[in-house]
């Protein structure tokens, strides 16, 4: 039997500049080692920023492109209406169906014998 000994490896964020265990950073393929170089609490930090900065631009980007893209758009809602017309009238949720639950039983109503 051949054991691999994992190493705690430890990374210096680039935003923070504190050495943390790689957990503590997303994965990344373009990265050397395979990690980003901001950890998850700096990127969020990085990304909130980016919004707020660009939050109009950002926006009329989407509005755009929902515009342009409008039967692509109308499609999706669609098909999300289904869904939940579906989970709606089945009792069933999407989580449910992909781990194979079974949906919810309505309480059987017991036979008696009436006197």
């Amino acid at each position: 039997m051949v054991f691999s000994v994992i190493k705690s490896m430890t990374k210096t964020c680039r935003g923070c500049r504190g050495e943390k265990n790689c957990n503590e950073f997303y994965r990344a393929k373009w990265a050397r080692d395979g990690y980003d170089d901001l950890c998850r609490v700096c990127k969020s930090d990085e990304s909130k920023r980016y919004y707020r900065e660009a939050e109009q631009e950002i926006i009329l980007k989407v509005l755009s492109w929902q515009f342009d893209n409008f039967e692509k758009v109308q499609g999706y809602k669609r098909k999300y209406k289904l869904k939940k017309k579906y989970e709606k009238n089945n009792g069933e949720t999407t989580i449910q169906r992909k781990r194979g639950r079974p949906p919810k039983c309505e309480k059987e109503q017991e036979v008696g014998s009436q006197s």
